[in-house]
């Protein structure tokens, strides 16, 4: 049984009034202050990367320079471009980012077609080996920080978790009960660098914690507490209004209609339907533009397509029913575009004359 004592629980939580410090380990994993800082720090860490991306560039970049300058000495393109070991870098560097390629071995070109194949080479060597290899260090090292910063991070994190764990528990049980949680999570409210925790999740975040299931926190179980904190805990399906009327709900004709409404092939049929209506609006556009007599045919259309999803939404609210159904964010959205549909489409009903104002405007 759970330790129903609250003068005890509260008597284990405060203190000596040092409760205040089992708030700290809120800013270790909700504070986004300074998220900025930390990956200035992770950059920071990664000097090494950059000191190796800088040798192997520039290693690369010296000897295919050297290589050119000599190899095209007594040519067109030694005497117009390659003039100089440093002009010859400065136009390596250059063919490197791609800049001034082909313009830079035209002149080698026209002296011998063959000439070409140095340069086809030192572009794909640039592009495909010495990029890659550059990405490849960079993504390694920034991999490797990161690890160090999560790993520097746990380990503070569970240590101030540590910390409070013995500020609460002050009678060196061993454990914390229920009513010191709820009380650790109501005070937890008050500090703004987490989310607050909703009260109908304390009891669901207390059972996440006792992995156990004997209603006591230990350490271990203890030191979880930001993970489960962060966790989004799904709210449990409300019972549709049509559950008044149990015989017709779950008669078997009910439950095969709600069954295929969730199934996957419902969806796909409703995707096939949106793509057709996609072509459909294409059509009816076009012959919009061209002040088309057919234009009223597939103005009919449209509007069979907006009853079709009128239909799609009336059974889903069905299916799941309306809360179950408006918690959904992509089920709101198709809900005020329904709306906005049918509202569209009655107006057309009534003066057709107003297409002409609004087919431009049809979804």
């Amino acid at each position: 049984m759970v330790d129903d004592d609250d003068d005890e629980g509260k008597a284990a939580v405060a203190v000596d009034g040092r409760f205040t410090d089992s708030g700290r380990f809120a800013a270790v994993d909700g504070g986004g202050d300074g998220e900025l800082q930390e990956i200035f720090l992770i950059l920071a860490g990664m000097f090494g990367a950059y000191l190796n991306v800088v040798a192997l560039s520039a290693l690369y970049l010296l000897f295919s320079s050297w290589l050119g300058y000599v190899f095209f000495t007594d040519t067109r393109l030694g005497k117009t471009t390659f003039t100089s070991y440093g002009t010859t870098l400065y136009q390596m560097f250059l063919l490197f980012t791609a800049s001034n390629h082909p313009d830079v071995w035209i002149p080698a070109y026209k002296d011998a077609r063959w000439y070409c194949l140095f340069f086809i080479l030192y572009v794909i060597v640039s592009i495909y080996v010495v990029v890659n290899l550059i990405v490849a260090d960079i993504y390694g090292s920034f991999v490797s920080e990161l690890k160090k910063k999560v790993a520097e991070k746990d380990e503070m994190r569970r240590r101030i978790l540590t910390k409070v764990f013995y500020l609460i528990d002050n009678t060196k049980s061993g454990y914390v009960n229920k009513v010191q949680c709820f009380f650790l999570f109501r005070e937890l409210n008050k500090y703004r660098t987490i989310p607050e925790i909703p009260r109908g999740d304390f009891e669901l975040i207390f059972n996440e914690l006792d992995v156990t299931r004997d209603f006591k926190i230990n350490l271990d179980e203890f030191v979880r507490l930001c993970n489960i904190i962060a966790l989004k805990f799904e709210e449990e399906d409300s019972l549709s209004i049509f559950e008044k009327c149990p015989n017709f709900y779950h008669s078997p004709a009910s439950e095969k209609l709600r069954g295929f409404i969730r199934s996957t092939k419902f969806e796909n049929i409703i995707v096939f339907v949106l793509l057709v209506n996609l072509v459909a609006v294409i059509i009816e556009t076009m012959l919009d533009m061209q002040d088309s007599s057919a234009q009223t045919l597939w103005q009919k259309i449209e509007i069979c397509f907006g009853c079709l999803y009128v239909i799609e939404m009336t059974l889903k609210v069905y299916t799941y029913g309306f809360g179950n159904y408006w918690r959904d964010g992509k089920n709101q959205f198709d809900f005020c575009i329904t709306c906005f549909i049918v509202i569209e489409e009655m107006t057309i009903l009534v003066d057709l004359d107003a297409l002409k104002s609004l087919s431009n405007r049809n979804w």
